[in-house]
């Protein structure tokens, strides 16, 4: 399965939800592949990448080969390091040329989660055609919730004239206040929104926390970092809600 992690604000932990879910889906078993897709490589930075292989813009252009290009952490977590070059192919990528290239991946792994830019760009869109599940981290906050709608609307428009597989998933709301009554208000809207756009807004909720950003500056696994931290928990139960739905 192909999940693309994707939302055109940034701020919003898309990147520390990828890193996560793959990690916590590795520790459960499963063979798991990240794909750093962003410029800002911020990702490969969580994953320590070694800058001297082949990343992800030398496999899309053809000058590396997908067994040059794949590294693992010392867990097993297997990954593909993002690098600048990718700036150039935001706005010129083939639709097709993400899938294309992760499709014959599929059958070696159990999920591939694409990070994608902070945009929605033509590279962004090639990550969604790639996709079998989109998952849109977002906060809480009205600047946040203006995108999702356009993110459901080139979603339909993709499901209906190329992947008609696609599925958004749900919206998970990271950095999380349940406490601020405007965060609560705003979450009301989400539930009304996600319904509109014919998905849901996963009953877990991300807090947010001191202990990512602390796992993060250490690049550090949040689950061995602080294991009993709320928002390792939070993780947890957000990655078991996305597998029960699977099931």
């Amino acid at each position: 399965m192909v999940i693309t992690m994707t939302n055109q604000k940034g701020g919003v932990s898309k990147t520390t939800t990828a890193w996560l879910m793959g990690i916590g889906l590795q520790r459960r078993g499963f063979k798991v592949m990240l794909v750093d897709l962003d410029p800002q490589t911020s990702l490969s930075y969580l994953l320590q990448a070694d800058k001297k292989k082949p990343a992800i813009s030398d496999l899309l252009t053809g000058s590396a080969t997908i067994q040059e290009v794949i590294q693992a952490t010392p867990e097993g977590l297997f990954f593909i390091a993002g690098n600048t070059r990718m700036v150039s192919m935001i706005s010129s990528i083939e639709q097709t040329a993400i899938k294309e290239t992760f499709d014959p991946v599929k059958e070696i792994v159990d999920y591939i989660i694409l990070d994608t830019p902070p945009a929605l760009s033509a590279l962004t869109v090639a990550a969604a055609i790639a996709a079998d599940r989109i998952i849109i981290p977002t906060q809480a906050s009205s600047m946040a919730l203006s995108g999702i709608m356009k993110l459901y609307t080139s979603a339909i428009v993709i499901a209906q004239k190329i992947n008609p597989e696609l599925i958004i998933d749900g919206i998970l709301l990271t950095r999380y206040n349940g406490r601020s009554i405007i965060n609560r208000q705003l979450k009301a809207l989400l539930d009304d929104i996600a319904t509109a756009c014919g998905t849901k807004v996963y009953q877990t909720t991300i807090r947010q926390s001191v202990a990512v950003e602390e796992a993060q500056s250490a690049q550090k696994d949040l689950f061995a970092y602080a294991p009993n931290a709320p928002v390792t928990k939070d993780y947890e139960s957000f990655i078991d809600e996305f597998l029960r739905g699977e099931s």
